[in-house]
């Protein structure tokens, strides 16, 4: 097979260890540390390309390149991804910098690995989540979501592209142990090795498929749908901090973009228990309609907040004394 690694981290780099002897191997990371640089010289069936996986024209360039010396691509794993603690409500920069590389760092190589399959009607693609991605811990506001995002990405791309003969699957790691990042260097969890032979078995598995790593971690997905009181305890979401929060969370509600129909029937239903309603969009007419149906039946308080298509992101809203962008 003839296959292409983007992220060579922990997982990564174990993986191209374990394929290296029997495939042809592209390994595409932004930069090229000793020990990646002297496995590349020691094998001559593993390539090398030094790109940032946020960059289409690098990857493809990579990619295409790689075809034209060993053949089509038959598989694509992508490993990109690096955890940190940042929250939406604190420091908007580091969350968005952080989804952007778990979510985009993802997409890109996919996405182009989807086109060069495409014709063949022939391919697999791996991408690594992550745990977080079915249930999260307090601290993780930024990492979660973006894996809950790619996770749902891949099993969206898994229906798109299963009738055009492309397999899509998803590996669901516990946290890694990391000896090899020089950002986030962590001395418990499973052992990359472990999580790159799921891989290795996933390539030639018969279906398309979801594999936590270890596999008893499969039991989070039902225990966060069946009983979440369960991991709530172990999270520190006691009962009483819990009612607290569903207490709090209804004073104040910033709605965005509302529109005529579903934004007026949310404006109303919060305008019931709500303190303050927010109204943020580009449609005057549109807010202004529904800030005169909500005073006719509730003395919550509305605000209006006009935005435009040029302002900008980084621009944020101070709802009492917290940042909501």
């Amino acid at each position: 097979m003839n296959i292409a690694i983007v992220g060579c981290g922990n997982v990564g780099f174990e993986t191209a260890r374990l394929l290296a002897d029997r495939h042809a191997l592209l390994l595409v990371n932004r930069s090229r540390p000793a020990d990646l640089a002297r496995f590349v010289d020691e094998n001559d069936r593993v390539s090398f390309a030094q790109a940032n996986a946020m960059d289409p024209v690098g990857v493809r360039g990579a990619f295409t390149a790689f075809e034209k010396r060993v053949g089509p691509l038959d598989a694509l794993i992508s490993t990109v991804g690096a955890p940190g603690v940042a929250s939406a409500l604190d420091d908007y920069a580091r969350f968005k910098e952080e989804f952007r590389l778990n979510v985009f760092g993802n997409l890109v190589p996919v996405k182009i690995a989807l086109d060069h399959m495409a014709a063949r009607r022939q391919g697999r693609i791996v991408v690594i989540s992550s745990t977080s991605g079915v249930h999260t811990y307090p601290g993780w506001g930024a990492y979660a979501p973006a894996k809950w995002a790619l996770t749902n990405l891949c099993r969206t791309l898994r229906k798109e592209a299963g009738p055009h003969g492309i397999a899509v699957d998803v590996v669901f790691p516990r946290t890694i142990r990391n000896q090899r990042s020089k950002t986030f260097v962590n001395d418990v969890g499973v052992e990359p090795l472990q999580v790159a032979r799921e891989v290795v078995t996933i390539l030639t598995a018969a279906r398309p498929c979801d594999r936590f790593v270890p596999r008893r971690y499969a039991l989070l997905r039902v225990l966060e749908r069946v009983f979440p009181q369960v991991l709530d305890g172990k999270a520190g979401l006691r009962k009483d901090r819990r009612c607290r929060f569903r207490a709090e969370s209804v004073h104040r509600v910033l709605i965005h973009e509302p529109d005529a129909s579903l934004g007026l029937e949310l404006a109303r239903r919060y305008a019931a228990t709500a303190k303050a309603l927010y109204l943020a969009g580009s449609d005057e007419a549109v807010l202004t309609t529904i800030e005169k149906e909500v005073a006719h039946s509730s003395s919550c308080t509305v605000c209006l907040l006009y935005t435009s298509d040029a302002a900008d992101e980084e621009d944020s809203v101070d709802l009492g004394g917290r940042r909501i962008i």
